[in-house]
């Protein structure tokens, strides 16, 4: 009878190993899948910055050319007047400014989408952890049960060999 009771216990163990098994590799996916998110998140983070930046780019490339093209008279800027040098640093001055704006506000949209990837990698961090705790809490009972299960198997050899009939041959 104790014979039956190891080898029941033994296919618990056994079913517990692979409950632990299958959550094991649940958590090595989970873990792989988070990988991949960041590295598509920080792929569209840089996306992001760089079509801001190119449209302020190409926003101050027209601006520039608009204001500028009342001084241009057959390919050459044409300033040879003092009202028309007047107007064109008049120009100038305006397109600093505005080149000033635009760099502003580039750097606030880039500290924006710093502060969004921060926030997003301490969160993915922390599931990360957590994941990285239960492994390893896995890995401890992983442990445990088959060293219960080498120690049922020890006694279930034991309960076979004194429950084995004899036969009269003692």
């Amino acid at each position: 009878m104790s014979f039956l009771m190891f080898a029941y216990r033994k296919l618990a163990l056994k079913r517990q190993i692979s409950d632990k098994e299958y959550r094991s590799i649940v958590i090595s996916q989970q873990k792989q899948t988070m990988t991949e998110q960041v590295g598509v998140f920080q792929q569209s983070i840089s996306a992001a910055k760089n079509s801001v930046s190119a449209a302020a780019n190409a926003t101050m490339s027209m601006i520039a050319q608009a204001a500028y093209s009342p001084f241009i008279k057959d390919g050459k800027v044409d300033c040879s007047s003092a009202e028309a040098q007047a107007k064109l640093a008049g120009v100038q001055a305006d397109l600093q400014a505005q080149n000033y704006a635009v760099m502003q506000a580039s750097s606030a949209t880039n500290s924006i989408f710093e502060a969004s990837s921060q926030a997003k990698m301490s969160g993915l961090k922390a599931i990360e952890g957590m994941l990285d705790s239960e492994m390893a809490n896995i890995e401890s009972q992983l442990k445990q049960i088959r060293e219960e299960v080498a120690s049922v198997e020890k006694g279930e050899t034991e309960a076979a060999k004194s429950e084995a009939p004899k036969f009269g041959l003692a």
